[in-house]
């Protein structure tokens, strides 16, 4: 499925998600444009820090932004 959004429809999704204080597997996985099985993988490899409800994920926002702070400084530390 491909939807094709304006600028400022998309700013507008990009604000609301960002809105949010928990975001789910879902919208991390189209965010980073990964599928949401890799998402799940890096929860399970603990990776990722998140709570199970139900039968789904939560990533508080904090630990989404650390996640990405992280792999930010391993690509890095590998380059070197």
């Amino acid at each position: 499925m491909h939807i094709s959004l304006s600028y400022n429809a998309l700013q507008s999704v990009l604000e609301a998600v960002m809105s949010s204080e928990w975001m789910t597997t879902e919208e991390i996985a189209n965010i980073l444009r990964v599928k949401e099985s890799t998402v799940r993988e890096w929860i399970r490899q603990k990776r990722l820090k998140a709570a199970k409800i139900g039968r789904d994920y939560r990533i508080s926002r904090e630990d989404y932004q650390k996640f990405i702070a992280e792999s930010y400084s391993d690509d890095a530390d590998k380059e070197k």
